[in-house]
């Protein structure tokens, strides 16, 4: 049998493969459409879960999608360039998404590009990158650390690792960055957190507030990551304590915390797919986790989840406020 932490990567290479496929062959039916499409420069960028490689059984698709002009300037050829890109990628979601007599592949999540729910499903690569050096929120970087091209074209799968490596060269004005991070926590709380123990990814001392904190030291310190420390809370907490921007019962207690809570999140989304309140788990749910995950039983591993994410919330205060 599997680990949680195994099934994570089969997960993510099976979503990996699918949108690929999905992709390589949207594309191929609209080059076969439009023959000066093929000089195009295109891609797609994974983030979330999947950009992380954490995805569960439950997990949607965070996608954006990008293209390059390619020498085109004038503004009626650059509507027309971006108009043939969002059709196209219209019909990459509506294959991973559609409803079928199987049912669907994936539900997929466009909300992350710069303009959220508003602006084009496609954007060009030179303003999107304009964007985040300049304009984008503090929440927005830090969705942007998880980001990973999928799909597309290699050459502009390149330069988009190397654009993403520039944003995150340079350290932040810690004061404001601090100050915004507070902030996202509290609407994040507020919006979204249950308040409960079990709310795993959003409740005070979850997963969440590690990624918040490993993403507050790197962009308040920049540096040159690789990109796979880079989108995941475990690595990157890694690379940090190996940097010295981490104490060493800051690094041992988050990397803990956040295994634990993905590892519990992996099982829980096999036999729930939605949030789940203890109240709602089955005995042979609760056996499942204490045992997985060796505890004695689920009275002991409760005990543990609620220790792991009181020591974050220490950490939460003392590096956020």
């Amino acid at each position: 049998s599997m680990g949680p932490e195994e099934v994570a990567e089969h997960f993510t290479v099976l979503a990996d493969v699918t949108l690929a496929g999905v992709y390589d062959r949207v594309w191929r039916d609209v080059v076969r459409g439009d023959p000066n499409s093929a000089t195009a420069d295109h891609c797609v960028l994974a983030l979330g879960r999947l950009g992380a490689g954490e995805m569960t059984a439950a997990s949607d698709l965070d996608l954006v999608f990008l293209f390059r002009a390619n020498g085109v300037t004038g503004r009626s050829d650059m509507a027309t360039l971006q108009n043939r890109f969002v059709h196209f990628s219209q019909r990459v979601v509506s294959a991973l998404s559609a409803d079928s007599y199987e049912g669907k592949l994936y539900d997929v999540d466009l909300r992350l590009r710069p303009s959220g729910r508003a602006g084009p499903v496609t954007a060009e690569f030179e303003s999107y990158f304009a964007y985040h050096s300049k304009e984008a929120e503090t929440w927005e970087t830090i969705a942007l650390l998880k980001a990973r091209p999928v799909a597309g074209s290699p050459a502009l799968a390149r330069d988009v690792e190397k654009r993403l490596a520039e944003l995150f060269r340079h350290g932040r004005n810690a004061r404001p960055t601090r100050a915004d991070v507070a902030h996202l926590r509290g609407r994040i709380a507020n919006e979204l957190s249950t308040g409960h123990h079990w709310d795993l990814k959003y409740g005070a001392g979850g997963l969440m507030d590690v990624d918040l904190l490993a993403a507050l030291t790197l962009l308040v310190k920049g540096g040159r990551l690789r990109p796979t420390a880079r989108r995941n809370a475990a690595r990157l907490l890694a690379a940090l304590r190996r940097r010295g921007l981490l104490s060493r019962s800051q690094f041992k207690d988050l990397t803990q915390a956040y295994t634990f809570q993905q590892n519990l999140t992996q099982i829980l989304r096999v036999a729930h797919f939605d949030l789940v309140r203890v109240e709602d788990m089955t005995p042979g749910v609760k056996t499942a986790l204490y045992r997985l995950l060796n505890s004695t039983s689920f009275e002991v591993l409760e005990k543990k989840l609620k220790k792991l994410q009181s020591r974050v919330r220490r950490h939460v205060a003392s590096l956020i406020g």
